[in-house]
């Protein structure tokens, strides 16, 4: 026979209405089933028809057995059966009772699954009996409230429905299953209501209506109707019932969230009622009593409205993760302190639109109430005169108009706060602290603004709707890089400039032409000296008044920029520069003007012997100076105007507490150029010394560009510090590199860079020409030239020696040379640059290898004596930070490929060219891809400088020396003389 399990309901003892499983064996005929069995976790897989949720719903019912809740809801060692007769109603009520319901509604969930039938079980009947199986109705059981008012009474009475039929409680045979929701049987069906709990039914067992006395009536209307309208369907009578749909009004309040973070909490507005959009309800119900009338109105929320402001907020850059509390993008990245001021100043920007959306921002949290409009600001540029101009502003917050001046003491204190008349606060936008707090401490105020200088008007983002930019074409332009290239080469120049020579010597016209000084930094070897030669020539064809001596310097007034209030004039004259540079320069730069500039006179202000006049400076058109003379003679040279003062390796003054530097700062000119490879060899702190020279108080004081600028920078890494600095300084400097140049360089460049002996050096030097004069005089009149060669090689070698340092002769003095190619050599070496170094002398290599190994610099050596030749080639080849390779002429003048070199320094030239041109083609070869410099470095004054200019009269000298065993046979006494002279 077949076994079928069952769910019956039944009472426990204790516990009220549970459901219990039950095996049973179906037999045709019987009221009731003669064969039923108790059902458990084992036997259920027993019945025909078992499935999996059986074992599911068996488990759910397990867990209210007696033993299980006397295991979950005691800690005590006693058994069940004692727990059972022991427990309490209380612990029933409020623990066990709920517990068991849980339980019951998983498994009413389960059994439309299930099909399994299920029957009520009194507890005083052992049997199941067939007619009392239950029909199990649907989850849409509803109850519907009527109330009847009358001017005498309120009754109301609840309408059970199911399936659009009214069901009758009263005097039925009726079982509450679950209580919340309620679960109810009535006449052999089980009814499943969703949202009300069976005290709303109870009453209703036994009673037809219920009738509420008059004095309790308005309690009544306010808390049991107004509840049962709000969460059940209402039939009224004797009271209006409203029903409508209205659009939700969305404000944003400015609050904190739970973790003190400034948020925007969003809440609609339906009616006088405020909600959250996490709040569950789908309508809202108000109640309006007058007169002793009731009426209801009914406000269904409009979820695609309040999804369409979800979207509109995104829409404006407000993030959400609960989609009640949102807060701008980006937030999140700002520091607590600022957090506020960023969604201020979010919302300053954004109110607009959030009108525009129909969103309104609520103030109650703060004590502060706080500017929540557009902030505005009008700047306009007043240009008072051709060094400076004012700056004006108009600041509108809200309904006030304010100076921009007034913001001034917050800008500088970093205070982001601002009051307004009507005691409101206005949060400044932190964008105008980076834009205005420099404005404001490299100006000063005016009686309409803030005053500054032109070459600050880099600070003002002149792009910017509103702002009058059109007294400042032409330094825009410059500023942009679109400086005119329009200044014509003067006809005296004795050179052809190439390209970006000419787009130099264009740029520092332009900057002259505006007041502004410059600094040249380009690459080594590009030319600098024959682009600000040509700057020269060209403000030679103008004419300036003529000084005359004050007659009280000391009355001398400087304004704000450093310009001459008081110079008397009598006539005019072309105008007077001044040069200033390193000592070993002088030569080099009397050579550059012979050599290109010829027109140019020229003085040389140096030694001892210097004029004391030195407004005798009017007669010539430049005045070459050193240093160190200008450290010595500031006070006088001060009150000279000159037209240009051009400072070659200005990095000479980068330390500003240097005498150099304190020194050229006090020169008068009106042009003032820098001329530099390396402005910045150490730190950005180079830079200022060299930048306030040119044009004073671009980058403020040092103190202010340390901590604006240095550190951040230098430390910090901070990229919008760095930003600011190139476009303050970038219009001011002009820097192009061999790379980016190429294609206007030939493959291989040649100069001669002439040195200056040290005093000490000169002397023993000249003392020394004069002893091995005499001697080979006197041996020319005794032997003649053939007997007289040896002599003569060995004192042009002791010569050559001497003039390339006295300690390859033993003497311990300082050497001009030395001291001019590690100055080069630095710069090379600073700009990445690879060097060959050849010399004849390996004691003279050993110098500079010494010079090297105190510097901490890598380098490669080759002479005679190496032996590993390949692996110190290879290691300068491929190791970045090897720029040096040191190499005597005649270990390395052949067989090497050294194309890694772009520069090539020969330290001492000697007669035959062609030993010279095959280390020169050591990286000037096939394979270099970049271009080469050639410095070929001569002592000013020595037997250097006359050989060099003897092959250039004689130009087949260099073959007498290669190819005669004795060279100087073929030379004449009188060429013998020359060299001693």
């Amino acid at each position: 026979m077949q076994k079928e399990l069952v769910l019956v309901i039944t009472t426990h003892r204790k516990f009220g209405v549970i459901f219990s499983s039950y095996i049973i064996t179906p037999s045709t005929g019987n009221s009731f089933y003669t064969s039923i069995e108790r059902a458990n976790s084992v036997n259920i897989k027993e019945v025909d028809n078992y499935s999996p949720l059986f074992t599911e719903i068996q488990n759910f019912i397990n867990q209210y057995e007696d033993s299980s809740i006397a295991s979950f809801f005691t800690k005590k060692k006693e058994d069940a059966v004692t727990f059972i007769k022991n427990v309490r109603g209380e612990l029933i009520e409020s623990k066990i009772r709920p517990y068991i319901e849980r339980k019951l509604h998983n498994i009413i969930k389960l059994i439309p699954e299930s099909n399994l039938r299920i029957y009520y079980k009194d507890r005083k009947y052992t049997g199941i009996y067939p007619a009392d199986e239950l029909t199990i109705a649907g989850p849409n059981a509803k109850a519907v409230f009527n109330f009847n008012r009358t001017p005498d009474s309120l009754e109301y009475f609840l309408d059970i429905r199911y399936k659009n039929q009214s069901i009758s409680l009263k005097n039925k045979k009726a079982l509450i299953l679950t209580n919340e929701p309620c679960t109810v049987m009535v006449d052999n069906n089980l009814y499943r209501f969703k949202n009300i709990d069976s005290k709303k039914l109870k009453p209703f067992f036994n009673k037809k209506f219920i009738s509420i006395p008059k004095q309790t009536e308005k309690v009544y209307f306010e808390k049991f109707i107004l509840n049962a309208v709000n969460n059940f369907e209402v039939k009224a009578n004797g009271f209006d019932i409203i029903e409508e749909k209205s659009q939700p009004k969305a404000n944003l309040y400015m609050q904190n969230d739970m973790q003190g973070n400034p948020v925007l909490l969003l809440k609609f507005g339906y009616g006088s009622q405020i909600i959250l959009p996490n709040n569950s309800s789908s309508k809202f119900v108000n109640l309006k009593s007058d007169n002793n009338n009731y009426a209801f109105t009914k406000v269904f929320r409009d979820f695609q409205l309040e999804n369409k402001i979800y979207t509109n907020l995104k829409k404006i850059k407000l993030v959400t993760k609960d989609f009640t509390h949102f807060y701008p993008n980006g937030i999140e990245d700002i520091d607590d302190y600022n957090k506020l001021f960023y969604l201020i100043n979010w919302l300053n920007n954004s109110i607009e639109q959030l009108t525009k959306l129909n969103i309104e921002v609520k103030q109650i949290f703060f004590k502060s109430k706080y500017l929540l409009s557009p902030l505005n600001l009008k700047i306009d540029l007043i240009k008072k005169s051709n060094d400076w101009f004012d700056v004006k502003g108009t600041v509108k917050l809200g309904e006030f108009s304010i100076s921009f001046l007034k913001l001034k003491k917050h800008i500088l204190t970093d205070k982001r706060e601002y009051k307004l008349p009507d005691g409101s606060i206005a949060i400044l936008p932190i964008e105008w602290f980076a834009k205005y707090k420099r404005l404001f401490i490299l100006g000063e105020d005016s009686d309409t603004g803030v005053k500054l200088n032109n070459f600050h008007l880099g600070l003002i983002n002149t792009k910017e709707e509103g702002i009058d930019t059109s007294g400042f074409k032409d330094i825009k332009e410059l500023f942009e890089g679109k400086f005119k290239e329009d200044t014509l080469v003067p006809k005296e120049l004795h050179a052809e400039l190439r390209p970006y020579q000419l787009s130099g010597f264009n740029w520092m016209t332009q900057l002259s032409k505006n007041g502004f000084g410059g600094c040249l930094a380009d690459d080594m070897g590009l030319g600098k000296t024959i682009q600000a030669l040509t700057l020269l020539l060209n403000a030679s064809s103008t004419e300036v008044d003529e000084p005359n001596t004050p007659k009280n310097i000391d009355s001398i007034q400087f304004d704000l920029f450093n310009q001459p209030q008081q110079v008397t004039y009598s006539g005019k004259m072309a105008p007077t520069s001044m040069i200033i540079m390193p000592t070993s320069l002088i030569h080099n730069w009397q050579n550059e003007i012979k050599k290109f500039t010829p027109k140019l006179k020229s003085i040389i202000y140096t030694g001892n012997n210097r004029t004391k006049d030195i407004w005798n400076f009017k007669n010539y058109d430049i005045v070459l100076t050193t240093y160190g003379v200008i450290r010595n003679d500031y006070e006088t040279l001060k009150d000279f105007p000159f037209h240009y003062i051009i400072i070659d390796e200005s990095q000479a003054i980068k330390n500003s507490s240097s005498k150099a530097y304190k020194a050229v700062i006090k020169l008068t000119a009106t042009n003032k150029i820098a001329i530099t490879g390396t402005p910045v060899e150490n730190s950005l702190t180079d830079l200022w010394s060299q930048m306030n020279f040119i044009n004073p108080g671009l980058l403020g004081n040092l103190t202010y560009f340390k901590n604006e600028f240095v550190n951040p920078i230098e430390k910090h890494n901070i990229e919008e510090n760095s930003e600011k600095l190139k476009s303050l300084i970038h219009p001011f400097i002009l820097r192009r590199t061999k790379n980016e140049v190429a294609k206007d360089l030939p493959p291989k460049t040649e100069q001669v860079r002439y040195c200056s002996m040290s005093e000490p050096q000169q002397k023993i030097y000249e003392k020394e020409k004069s002893i091995v004069r005499n001697n080979i005089l006197e041996n020319l009149e005794e032997k003649g030239n053939e007997k007289t060669g040896f002599m003569v090689l060995q004192a042009l070698t002791k010569l050559r020696q001497l003039a390339n340092h006295p300690t390859l002769i033993g003497l311990n003095e300082d050497s001009g040379k030395f001291e001019e190619v590690t100055r080069v050599l630095d710069n090379i070496i600073a700009e990445k640059h690879k060097v060959l170094i050849f010399s004849s002398f390996t004691k003279h290599l050993a110098l500079y290898e010494d010079y090297l190994t105190e510097s901490n610099l890598k380098y490669s050596l080759l002479t005679g004596k190496t032996t590993n030749r390949q692996k110190v080639i290879d290691e300068f080849q491929t190791d970045p930070d090897n720029h040096v390779f040191l190499i005597s002429l005649k270990a390395g003048g052949v067989g090497l490929n050294l194309t890694a070199a772009d520069y090539v320094f020969i330290l001492d030239p000697w007669w035959n060219p062609a030993a010279e041109n095959q280390a020169i083609n050591r990286a000037h070869r096939i394979g270099q891809d970049k271009k080469v410099f050639v410095y070929r470095f001569i002592t000013s004054n020595t037997i250097e400088e006359k050989i060099v200019n003897m092959q250039n009269r004689k130009s087949d000298l260099a073959n007498q020396f290669v190819n005669s065993n004795n060279p100087f046979k073929s030379l004449s006494a009188e060429s013998i003389k020359e060299l001693f002279k």
